[in-house]
């Protein structure tokens, strides 16, 4: 069975979190979804066999603390991911340009010894250089653009290196500042893309129109 916990605003000016540090929810079997709004940081007792959380956040610089066994993660606004498992399946949508959005994912040790891969689906994260996606400990990222409009994202990586545009059905823009960045591959993208490397390396375009540059000694 597919469940889903809804951990939104009660009270009478519906800004009471209902998530708080003594919940335990197991979603067992089935695709079971954690829908969450925020506007104060919290480490749950635990969350476990839930795939999916969609974390929509009321205030800045929040974290939700992901100490449980955790299998996917979302998220609509600023908010910091801890404690992500290895595998886990990341998601930003609904990031508007006009606000400035700091998204981190931070793994475990495990999910970030020796060389690793996630997911990242983006929909309808049109922020640019104002949503920042941070994901540290991944050497190679894979991302699919989806939504009703494109997408643009700043993505920003300690450790990452490739960036494959695997699919979607919307173009996207990366406006990069990463240095360690030095592959993207978008062999099997049919939509636009735009993106640039400012370190040397290797950029393979899809079957769209694309707009690529790259620094000096690097391959477009």
């Amino acid at each position: 069975m597919n469940d889903t916990f809804n951990a939104t605003f009660a009270g009478p000016s519906l800004n009471l979190q209902t998530l708080n540090a003594g919940d335990s929810l197991n979603g067992a079997g089935g695709t079971d979804t954690l829908n969450v709004q925020m506007n104060a940081s919290v480490t749950p007792a635990q969350l476990t066999n839930i795939e999916v959380i969609k974390v929509e956040s009321a205030g800045d610089d929040l974290v939700l603390n992901l100490a449980g066994d955790n299998n996917g993660t979302a998220s609509t606004k600023d908010i910091e991911f801890q404690n992500i498992t290895a595998g886990a399946n990341l998601y930003v949508s609904n990031v508007a340009a006009a606000a400035a959005t700091n998204m981190a994912f931070g793994y475990t040790s495990a999910g970030t010894t020796g060389t690793n891969s996630a997911n990242l689906t983006l929909s309808n994260a049109t922020g640019g250089t104002n949503n920042n996606v941070t994901i540290n400990g991944i050497e190679t990222i894979n991302l699919t653009s989806n939504g009703s409009l494109a997408n643009a994202v700043e993505l920003i990586g300690d450790a990452v290196t490739t960036l494959n545009v695997v699919g979607g059905t919307q173009a996207f823009t990366l406006t990069n500042g990463n240095t360690t960045l030095t592959n993207i591959d978008a062999t099997n993208f049919t939509m636009a893309l735009t993106a640039g490397l400012n370190a040397a390396g290797t950029i393979i375009g899809g079957s769209a129109n694309d707009t690529l540059s790259a620094k000096s000694n690097a391959a477009a």
